[in-house]
């Protein structure tokens, strides 16, 4: 530094002690790129203003006296969209929350859960949209699309909703196991006996109509164009049906089955295991060739007898068609 400048600059600080002693702490000294510092002991040497980000290192981050937090929701619910008004809020904001379900489906539910998983409460506002207050946390928002039952339509006149059979019917329509027995499909005869040949039809129907591996048989009294002739192959097959002659050449696809021959069909087609156990009802011997199955059905609740103290199953009684599909809907949904 120029000696003149700091002989200069030493006279002015003496001149200063000798004014007052204001001055007399101030001392000069030089940097180390040769720059003149005055400093006034007790003169901060750091930034002025430590919470200033642009002050350097002494800066220390403080928290807002009003704080926004985050609101997060689904990107790709299942079965339905989540939008929202706001993707940040502050405390007490109110936040708006659009639900949209895809077709065939319903609002399940909405829910909104703060940091700590505790539920706020959700307000519905209609037209798909609910609202919530946000509180001092960020939240998340979710929400549920159940799908939409189906009511089964009824299309028979002559079924009714007080009939035991109604539900089973209904089911039968809708998965593709009987269709009636006009043209118009108005009609199911519930009470008409229900043949042999439409037995293993709707046990086929019921098991998804697997292909037969082979059209071997040797029914006599079977054409290949019956509507059948698939369900009586798939039957002979699977061991549910061997005829009913000695020699097995004769199905009789249009005698009724009887209660023995239809929980006896069920039983075959469901693989069911060997069941023991003498059963309640007086007209079902030990040896007779249906008392496993008649077991098996009671013990499936598919049947409980004719008569009201459950000690009769009447084998020998031709099954109706409103009986058969309830058998069926026993054994195949309850």
């Amino acid at each position: 530094m120029n000696k003149r400048i700091l002989t200069l600059l030493m006279c002015l600080v003496l001149c200063f002690s000798l004014v007052g002693p204001a001055f007399a702490d101030i001392s000069i000294g030089t940097d180390g790129s040769g720059n003149v510092d005055i400093v006034k002991p007790g003169t901060p040497t750091g930034p002025t203003n430590p919470t200033n980000p642009g002050g350097g290192g002494g800066w220390y981050p403080t928290t807002p006296s009003d704080p926004t937090y985050h609101v997060t929701a689904p990107a790709s619910p299942e079965n339905g969209k989540v939008s929202l008004d706001k993707t940040s809020a502050k405390k007490g904001d109110t936040v708006t929350i659009t639900v949209t379900p895809d077709e065939g489906y319903q609002v399940g539910g909405v829910t909104v859960k703060d940091a700590s998983g505790k539920t706020v409460p959700v307000t519905p506002a209609g037209d798909g949209k609910y609202t919530f207050t946000m509180p001092d946390s960020r939240v998340t928002v979710d929400a549920v699309f159940n799908l939409i039952p189906v009511v089964p339509v009824n299309p028979f006149g002559d079924v009714f909703a007080s009939d035991y059979y109604y539900d089973a019917v209904l089911w039968a329509v809708e998965n593709g196991i009987t269709n009636g027995t006009n043209t118009e499909g108005t009609r199911f005869s519930p009470n008409e006996p229900c043949t042999r040949a439409q037995i293993v039809t709707f046990l086929w129907r019921a098991y998804g109509k697997p292909a037969p591996s082979s059209t071997a048989h040797k029914f006599a009294d079977v054409d290949t164009g019956a509507y059948y002739y698939d369900a009586m192959l798939w039957a002979v097959e699977n061991g549910i049906t061997n005829g009913t002659n000695t020699e097995g050449t004769r199905f009789s696809p249009n005698e009724p089955c009887t209660r023995a021959q239809a929980v006896t069909f069920q039983y075959r087609a469901a693989k069911a295991a060997p069941v023991f156990g003498a059963n309640s009802f007086a007209d079902v011997a030990a040896g007779d060739y249906f008392a496993n199955a008649v077991q098996w059905a009671v013990n499936n609740g598919i049947t409980n007898g004719t008569n009201a103290e459950g000690t009769r199953f009447s084998p020998n009684n031709t099954c109706t068609r409103g009986q058969i599909v309830t058998f069926l809907y026993r054994d195949m949904v309850l």
